[in-house]
């Protein structure tokens, strides 16, 4: 199955002077009614024939000619997916043999978008020749029945019977929004729509990092090797901004700046080396993305990824810690060369919640460095304390100097870590505000040293955690940290900070520099370091 391939619509387009009954012939495939019966709307409120552009012909080739079932779509803006896959959904119910009654869902992040996505359908039944129209038996807002027995209902939730023809709509914002909501589309119309022939497609902007349903079933279904996909299997179809021919500007080229050359020049490199050809953009390409950028800024990486990667760039609404690890970063602070020094402890602090939601960071204080090693994320292979203490006992590099809790640690956790033999367990006290380990952990964080790859969901998480206002019992409003996927290493993270501020382990930063004499035998600097204590490096 390659990837990359596509129909041509002008392959299945009815020649002139065929009789009905050769068209009626023709129209049992559906490429062929998709490419030659359907009306849309243009941008100017206009009825116009579909025809499909170039990403839309790739869909139609997975979908019609690969078979693939399941699609994930991370887009640019208003590449034409949403119109494509109502027309695709109406095609399937519409024309659905006798007796079969299929049933189409539409799920948006919010009930108008739904709705909208519903109003392109009965846009193009409205236009279709008469002798084509199988009749319309209820019509709103919110769903359409057909006399063949067939629906299509739009929402924010799927309900009822068992969809065949699935669409999830902005599933990254509902997703870093609406984690609940998004958790019933896992749980819910994914499971449902469990037929051999369902098909479901999922299209989105991306929001939340990398994090949440939209972000884990895109990494899932990029990881999974092609000779270990079945039907059930999400196909990733990405579309870059520069694919849509409208996104061009004519105008002086020489206006573009040196940052957006020297980005747009890097990209050909990248695309170049992936895809083995010779790609440049056009100056008509570079004027619309430097206008763009002057327009969105970060926000770029949203609305027009060049990549699929830079989906995740984009800035986090009330991102708490989000500015701090990009400093981190631009000053190489987050790496692969952040050591393990032997013979210093090393801490544990834990986030306690459901088993994924367990975090725990290790992490070692060197000179006025905090070196972040690892954060070990729970799972079916460690839920339960006696796990946990096997698997940081299984670090034989490691000589911890403590782990710390948090207080509602101290019923179970504490007492099953103890007897599981791990020694230095201690239960740190409630913090007065949510805000006091949050403002210690700003206060600290150009000390901060994360190891890239140990801490990578560690990571992941600062980025995207944030705050969000909410109105007070008096009527203020005050910010408040939401809790989702990202708030539980994020937590953890502000724990190891309570503990360096209550003076539960060695902080050799506020400590006086000893006599020149006692230097060269222990020397406190991180250069003596490397000679006192041998660095190692994280595997």
């Amino acid at each position: 199955m390659k990837i990359g391939q596509r129909i041509d619509p002008s392959d299945y387009v009815l020649p002139e002077g065929l009789s009905d009954g050769e068209v009626l012939a023709r129209l049992g495939d559906p490429l062929i009614r998709i490419c030659n019966l359907y009306s849309i709307e243009d941008a100017d409120g206009k009825a116009v024939k579909f025809v499909p552009n170039r990403a839309q012909c790739e869909v139609l080739h997975a979908v019609f000619v690969d078979g693939v079932k399941r699609i994930a779509i991370p887009k640019a803006r208003q590449l034409g997916f949403s119109t494509l896959i109502a027309l695709i959904q109406f095609d399937t119910v519409h024309f659905c043999q006798k007796g079969s009654s299929l049933r189409g869902v539409i799920i948006d992040k919010s009930v108008d978008d739904a709705q909208a996505k519903l109003a392109k359908i009965k846009f193009a039944w409205e236009r279709l020749p008469k002798e084509l129209q199988d009749k319309m038996l209820i019509s709103n807002k919110g769903a359409i029945e057909f006399e063949n027995g067939s629906s299509i209902s739009a929402g924010m939730k799927a309900r009822g019977r068992t969809p065949q023809v699935v669409h999830i709509s902005e599933w990254g914002p509902i997703a870093h929004r609406d984690p609940i909501r998004s958790a019933e589309i896992v749980t819910g119309v994914l499971q449902a729509a469990s037929g051999d022939k369902a098909l479901i497609f999922a299209e989105s902007t991306h929001e939340g990092g990398k994090g949440g349903d939209w972000y884990e079933l895109l990494k899932r279904s990029l990881e999974t090797p092609e000779e270990h996909r079945t039907s059930k299997d999400f196909r990733v179809m990405f579309f870059p901004w520069y694919m849509e021919p409208r996104y061009t500007e004519n105008g002086n080229v020489e206006q573009v700046d040196r940052e957006v050359r020297e980005y747009l020049a890097g990209k050909e490199l990248e695309i170049q080396m992936k895809g083995g050809m010779d790609f440049r953009f056009t100056d008509g390409q570079r004027l619309f993305y430097y206008k763009k950028r002057r327009e969105l800024g970060r926000k770029i990486y949203a609305e027009f990824p060049t990549t699929l990667e830079e989906s995740w760039m984009t800035p986090i609404v009330g991102a708490i810690y989000g500015p701090e690890v990009d400093k981190a970063r631009l000053a190489g602070r987050i790496g692969p060369n952040v050591m393990h020094y032997e013979g210093f402890p090393v801490y544990s602090t834990f986030d306690i919640g459901a088993p994924t939601n367990t975090i725990c960071w290790l992490w070692q204080i060197i000179g006025d460095r905090i070196n972040y090693l690892e954060c070990l994320r729970g799972g079916d292979d460690c839920n339960t304390p006696g796990d946990w203490a096997r698997r940081l006992k299984a670090k034989t590099a490691y000589t911890y100097g403590g782990h710390f809790l948090p207080h509602d640690g101290e019923t179970l956790w504490a007492r099953l870590l103890r007897e599981s033999e791990l020694r230095g367990v201690v239960c740190l006290p409630r913090p007065t505000d949510v805000w006091d380990n949050i403002n210690d952990a700003l206060t600290s964080f150009s000390r901060c040293f994360l190891h890239a790859k140990g801490c990578e969901w560690g990571i992941n998480s600062l980025e995207a955690y944030r705050a969000k206002e909410e109105g007070g019992d008096t009527g203020t409003v005050k910010n408040v940290p939401v809790h989702d996927w990202a708030s539980h290493a994020s937590t953890a993270f502000g724990y190891t900070h309570q503990v360096i501020r209550l003076g539960l382990c060695v902080d050799r930063s506020a400590m006086p520099v000893r006599p020149k004499a006692q230097m060269q035998r222990r020397p406190q600097s991180l250069t003596g370091l490397a000679s006192w204590r041998k660095p190692r490096v994280i595997r």
